[in-house]
């Protein structure tokens, strides 16, 4: 809890309305008056020394070793933009200091998820230290046939289980951890530096892989005397990361804002004195201010297109790359996959949804489970999945075609609506169709079946739907705050974008003073919405046209409203998200 005296203080000029904004805003995120102030008011000081972090020295020794013996190192990143940061925040730091690294990012469809095994191997015979980032932990068996020492840098969550059955198949492949009733299993790697080990005191757990990596530099850095600001500088490639992979800003049970204080600096960067790769992409992106939201909907979608539907070795590439003019031309190329992936995306979509309108209601009353068209691959299949989620307000898994030596397979991903475990539902198919690849957590997960099995797969997906309550799939709106719109103001809405949390705020009972009226794309539509003497224009995108209709057809004049603040010429600005008719 917050008090409000405490409030006052700090903000000493600000209404009582903004006041009991602010604080339940803070209520929200889970900051108390322990953890206000580093919150509020972040700086440098609130760096925790690396050396709390589990193994992160015995990583530097070995680091160490292999500079002055003039070993061959290799570092193996990951194909989002988390791993592309870590990759070149890793291999910039050390050549800046003379040092060379290779670098491998793995390639979606040929390499799969994770260090590949056949890639491990051919790397064990060419290098002589492997370094991981954003990726490895629960690669046990990998690692244990790696004939070179591995360092596993990563901030997943490592493999926990008390089935003695399992932990009987890891004994004498991987380390068993156990503390306090708890057992968890990790790679019997050189080093594994990762905040989420159990036996980790490191007093921040929401760390990306990208801050990891920043965290063994910053060791690194500390052991060799050499000046920080020489690696701070590149806290805008930490920021981009943390926030493309949607890593909380805030450690709720430490109360430390390590990892918002890691973004914030990162964005004084990025706007006061931007890098070749930061300028390109605003050149292109045409955006004003680089803020939380640009590093999620404008750099971290160009870094994803690439690892999406081909090599991510391009992101990497450009963001290595010091030339302005040559990092023009590389963001052009990011540009393109990243048009390419709208369009496919949006193709897929469409398609779907034209193939299920000729579908009984079996196959979206529940839960849609499709295959889409064989040009289509799983790089897309999560957003697509995430489209059709909002078309039909039901959890939608999105299957595609992949190839791998001669047999065909079909490999996707779901996403969920809230309030339904789409792992609880895929662990029950598994129980009734047989074992198949899957992992992810409750609102969004992966999976891999053979072609065979996708009918008895989305009969038994939709048998384990129909199993949960109807409560589950009534016209529920979800939120995190109720603001009615006559209690927001623009002090809140700054407030709430600097948390740097996404926050969907609720209004409820909203009059309709004017009848809502279409934009030039049809499919969007501007509601005009009163609450007491409190008046807003809100956006509605891609269901637009439907409102209207539904207005027209059914003159209602009321609605419940889940919206989404903003800011636009120093005046709010509101996307409605979701609505219920009242009357």
């Amino acid at each position: 809890m917050i008090s409000i005296e405490r409030l006052k203080s700090l903000y000493p000029y600000a209404t009582p309305t903004d006041i009991d904004n602010y604080k339940r805003v803070l209520e929200y995120i889970g900051v108390n008056d322990e953890g206000v102030d580093g919150f509020l008011n972040p700086s440098l000081k609130l760096f925790h020394h690396p050396y709390e972090m589990k193994d992160l020295e015995k990583a530097l020794d070995r680091l160490l070793k292999a500079f002055a013996e003039n070993e061959k190192i290799l570092f193996f990143g990951d194909y989002d933009t988390d791993g592309c940061t870590t990759t070149a925040l890793f291999v910039k730091v050390l050549r800046d200091k003379g040092i060379h690294v290779d670098y491998y990012v793995p390639h979606r469809h040929k390499d799969g998820y994770g260090l590949n095994a056949t890639k491990m191997k051919e790397f064990a015979e060419q290098y002589d230290l492997i370094v991981t980032g954003d990726t490895g932990i629960k690669e046990m068996e990998t690692i244990h046939n790696c004939q070179i020492d591995v360092i596993v840098t990563d901030h997943h969550e490592p493999f926990v289980t008390a089935d003695e059955e399992l932990l009987s198949q890891y004994r004498g492949m991987a380390d068993i951890i156990v503390k306090d009733g708890e057992t968890m299993v990790i790679p019997s790697a050189y080093a594994v530096v990762n905040p989420k080990r159990i036996d980790c005191d490191y007093p921040n757990k929401c760390l990306s892989g990208v801050a990891v990596i920043f965290k063994l530099l910053q060791g690194l850095f500390i052991k060799n005397g050499w000046k920080q600001v020489d690696l701070t500088q590149h806290l805008d490639l930490v920021a981009t990361g943390l926030v493309a992979d949607l890593v909380p800003q805030f450690d709720v049970e430490h109360q430390d804002s390590e990892v918002r204080m890691m973004t914030k600096v990162g964005l004084q960067i990025m706007n006061q004195n931007p890098k070749p790769w930061v300028n390109s992409i605003v050149e292109i992106s045409k955006i004003e201010e680089i803020n939380h939201n640009a590093l999620g909907f404008v750099f971290g979608p160009r870094f994803n297109a690439a690892g999406r539907l081909d090599s991510p070795f391009p992101v990497v590439k450009y963001l290595l790359e010091d030339d302005e003019e040559a990092s023009r031309e590389k963001a052009l190329v990011l540009e393109k996959y990243n048009t390419d992936r709208k369009e496919l995306q949006k193709e897929a979509t469409e398609s779907i949804i034209e193939f299920l309108k000729d579908k009984d209601t079996s196959w979206t009353d529940r839960i849609v489970v499709v295959k889409a068209e064989p040009q289509y691959h799983s790089g897309i299949a999560g957003l697509v999945a995430s489209r059709l989620v909002g078309q039909y307000n039901v959890p939608a898994i999105v299957l595609c075609e992949k190839e791998v030596d001669g047999q065909k397979f079909l490999t996707g991903s779901c996403r969920s609506t809230e309030g339904i475990d789409i792992l609880s539902l895929l662990q029950k198919t598994e129980k009734k169709m047989g074992a198949y690849k899957y992992g992810g957590h409750e609102m969004a997960a992966g999976l891999t079946i053979t072609m065979e099995q996708f009918d008895v797969f989305r009969e038994s997906m939709r048998a384990a739907a129909l199993e949960l309550d109807d409560s589950k799939f009534s016209n529920t709106l979800f939120y995190e705050l109720e603001i009615p719109l006559n209690k927001l103001t623009l002090p809140t809405v700054h407030f709430i974008r600097d948390t740097f949390y996404k926050i969907r705020l609720f209004s409820p009972d909203n009059k309709l003073y004017s009848a809502p009226t279409p934009m030039k794309n049809k499919e969007n539509a501007n509601v005009y919405l009163q609450k007491d003497n409190a008046r807003y224009r809100a956006a509605l995108w891609g269901t637009g046209k439907d409102f209207c209709e539904q207005y027209v057809r059914d003159g209602f004049k009321e609605i419940d409203v889940v919206y989404s603040a903003g800011i636009w010429n120093d005046r709010v600005s509101l996307e409605m998200q979701n609505y219920r008719v009242v009357s």
